[in-house]
């Protein structure tokens, strides 16, 4: 079995610096790219005065309502969570959309401190894109062991420019445990332990509680990073052993805890499946991503203005989108193939790199509309994947394959400080104009 390898230690030592300031921008770095994304972002699009939310009069608000009839539920105000008081008779109407169970005692505790709603809701989103950055870090920087570029790759994740697209969809916010998720299996698929696949288990079961959709796309970027590993490693596979017996029964016991886990949040959405049907795959195809909406901007990314016309009015909910991730990760993508072709790293590293590229190269395409063409349909038939409608989502999924391997790829590239400085430097210039903009509206 091929191991997939991360960046154990620099091949290189950074030049020209002192081990005590190495370690000082270690830590500055990340700190200062996080306070400058949470400045730039979410507290932008609050208002100098806080008192904005983002979003329309209908996805923000129907949020604001779920979290907040969380809290009555949570604190005994209210006697049933799935049969909320709305499109009465109708019953199990949470089911009907993501129910945010995984991050609404967040909400809550907010409430529990004495703000209002609307302050709860201000804080919980604060607090969601806290936590992506987090996490995302914590991932990359397990994969790679290059703070700054880890800090990097966070900062793309949880603030990219991609997210301006995303910000009336307040239920895409909780995707904190997609890049823990991502490092777990890459664990898993290089050591096939139990505790690994668990742990990957768990992120996702979790992710499936924080919001319906998100849970479902996980899967299927996980899938593909699997393929991707059995494409790599197709020539190494070897015969039954005896030992993959108890793998296959830690793996089954493993399963057995995640349909425990999932049937409580599964059965209502099972319930209104069968009440409601599936979706019509007409109402999902113009959500499909198109290769032109990976070059589309939203209008207030003022850095990229260029790149936000060239689809407008071009086709149906042409608005949703806005799907441009920005210029390095794109850089990253770029040039992996080249860096798979000359790269000095040993096999293993460029193996691995081999399957991040293979994952995300399918991953994308399989969700990709030439025309009125797509491998989506495949998927649409898929058990969940029936009854979702906005495919557009998926970017935030998609997002972690961008920032992982922009970070692997220029990891590989150069160990030089000031280059990584120079990449943070670049991240944020973007967001500078994009920013006062944001404020301006």
């Amino acid at each position: 079995m091929m191991h997939p390898q991360n960046l154990d230690r620099p091949t290189v030592a950074a030049r020209g610096l002192p081990r005590v300031l190495r370690a000082a921008l270690a830590v500055i770095v990340p700190v200062v790219l996080f306070a400058y994304g949470i400045w730039s972002f979410p507290l932008a699009i609050l208002g100098p005065e806080r008192a904005l939310v983002p979003g329309d009069l209908g996805d923000s608000r129907f949020n604001n309502y779920i979290l907040e009839h969380f809290h009555q539920y949570a604190t005994g105000k209210v006697d049933n969570y799935w049969d909320a008081p709305f499109m009465y008779p109708y019953k199990n109407v949470v089911a009907l959309s993501d129910n945010l169970l995984g991050t609404a005692p967040m909400y809550s505790l907010f409430r529990n401190l004495g703000y209002s709603r609307e302050s709860a809701y201000q804080l919980w989103i604060l607090a969601l894109f806290s936590l992506n950055y987090i996490c995302c870090f914590i991932a990359l920087f397990l994969w790679s062991k290059r703070s700054t570029l880890a800090a990097c790759g966070a900062f793309v994740f949880a603030f990219g420019i991609y997210m301006i697209g995303h910000l009336e969809h307040a239920q895409v916010f909780p995707k904190f445990m997609v890049p823990m998720a991502f490092w777990w299996c890459w664990q898993w698929l290089g050591s096939g332990r139990a505790k690994h696949m668990l742990f990957m288990a768990l992120a996702v079961v979790y992710q499936f509680y924080c919001g319906i959709y998100l849970g479902f796309l996980l899967c299927y970027a996980l899938a593909f990073l699997v393929i991707g590993y059995g494409v790599v490693n197709f020539r190494q596979r070897r015969g039954f052993q005896p030992g993959h017996w108890r793998r296959l029964a830690k793996g089954g016991a493993v399963l057995i805890v995640v349909a425990l886990l999932m049937w409580p949040l599964m059965q209502p959405y099972v319930a209104a499946g069968n009440a409601i049907g599936l979706r019509e795959f007409a109402e999902v195809e113009n959500t499909i991503p198109r290769l032109w909406s990976y070059f589309f901007t939203h209008p207030a990314a003022l850095s990229w203005r260029s790149l936000s016309q060239h689809s407008v009015e071009g086709f149906h909910t042409w608005w949703s989108h806005f799907h441009f991730m920005g210029a390095l990760p794109w850089l990253g993508i770029l040039l992996l193939p080249l860096v798979l072709w000359k790269s000095g790293a040993d096999a293993r590293l460029r193996k691995s790199m081999a399957m991040l590229g293979i994952a995300f190269l399918l991953s994308t395409v399989f969700c990709l509309r030439f025309g009125d063409f797509t491998l989506y349909r495949l998927i649409h038939h898929l058990p969940g994947f029936g009854s979702m409608r906005s495919m557009d989502r998926i970017m935030n999924v998609q997002a972690m394959y961008f920032a992982a391997i922009m970070v692997m790829v220029f990891a590989t590239i150069t160990t030089r400080t000031w280059v990584q400085l120079t990449l943070a430097c670049c991240l944020q210039l973007p967001w500078w104009s994009t920013t006062r903009s944001m404020c301006a509206s």
